[in-house]
């Protein structure tokens, strides 16, 4: 597609010193011409805001309790562009990057399937920065890890052809913004996974959602995936922000939001208290084979790419992703059953 239509690109932030500034330059550097800037700032109290003002880009100021679903859908409802991009403020877009997503945006004849109309096209996720980044990449990308869901297929992706795909995240990411429109935008209801649950009316409304290569974004997994700096238990609250909204929206959203793979962690938690209960011995000799298995399983991820992730940061990553996930899973779905 030529640079006549023009893209307005939208990046979620708050307290994102000091990737944002990274952020920022990698958009002013796109090769497609015809696009505009805004970042959306819950009212950050690091200096965010100034860098923004710094960079030229449009600045949004929200207040801190605006979910991240409430600040998509005002991008999508201030936008007068047909197409709307996002970027997560920790990401680090290459300059082709608007170029090679919106070229598949009209509808078009391709992939054996005749006239597809398509909602949205996005890429991958591409782990960078220090050896915690590459371990959280290295766990979420892993078939123990989150590898199964869509999510975690699309972290470190080197797909080669463009495909038909699920779903995409919002971190690399551009709608039809009508067509987004058209299925009600986002889910302002749940506090997260709102890029899945209106990805998954795209897809059931016959809008075409396309996974593009080369169009990966590289990804600074420890700002988005910890807090405040911290790493075991930044992430354990990570997984249950991610849990109880994935929990909540599959409630909100239906069996279009739910997957067997989502309930592992539980049913295995649940089968080993059972075990725990009624032959202890036989529970202990499970547990045992478990961290057995969290122990051996890292050596053979990281025989099998050239990352430096921790040998030591990657079971305990994998622990408590599992157990963060089995247990805020049940309290995300039971706050979603009481927010009906």
């Amino acid at each position: 597609m030529k640079d006549s239509e023009q893209i307005d690109i939208y990046v979620l932030t708050r307290n994102s010193i000091p990737i944002i500034s990274e952020c920022l330059a990698s958009l002013k550097e796109q090769t497609y011409e015809n696009y505009t800037v805004t970042v959306i700032d819950g009212s950050s109290t690091d200096g965010t805001e100034q860098v923004i003002k710094d960079s030229g880009f449009e600045l949004l100021s929200v207040p801190y309790d605006y979910t991240i679903p409430e600040k998509r859908q005002i991008a999508l409802k201030t936008s007068t562009a047909k197409y709307v991009a996002f970027i997560d403020s920790d990401c680090i877009a290459p300059p082709n990057w608007l170029s090679n997503l919106i070229e598949y945006h009209p509808k078009i004849h391709d992939l054996g399937l005749g006239i597809v109309d398509v909602g949205a096209t996005g890429g991958s996720l591409i782990t960078t920065g220090d050896a915690f980044d590459k371990s959280i990449g290295t766990v979420l990308h892993s078939k123990l890890g989150a590898g199964l869901s869509m999510q975690g297929k699309l972290i470190d992706c080197e797909w080669k052809k463009v495909q038909f795909v699920p779903s995409l995240a919002t971190a690399n990411i551009i709608y039809n913004r009508e067509h987004a429109l058209s299925v009600g935008g986002f889910n302002t209801s749940i506090t997260g996974c709102e890029d899945a649950e209106l990805n998954s009316r795209l897809d059931g409304s016959d809008f075409a959602i396309l996974y593009i290569p080369d169009s990966g974004v590289k990804h600074y997994h420890s700002h988005s995936h910890t807090i405040n700096g911290q790493k075991y238990t930044g992430f354990l609250r990570w997984v249950k922000t991610y849990s109880e909204a994935r929990g909540e929206a599959i409630i909100k959203g239906g069996l279009r939001m739910s997957s067997p793979v989502y309930f592992i962690p539980l049913v295995a938690l649940l089968f080993w208290g059972l075990m725990m209960i009624f032959l202890p011995l036989a529970g202990i000799g499970l547990l045992l084979s478990y961290l057995t298995i969290m122990l051996l399983y890292p050596i053979y991820l990281l025989s099998q790419d050239d990352s430096n992730a921790s040998l030591l940061d990657v079971p305990f990553l994998l622990l408590i992703l599992h157990a963060g996930w089995a247990i805020f899973l049940v309290t995300g779905l039971i706050k979603g059953l009481r927010n009906r």
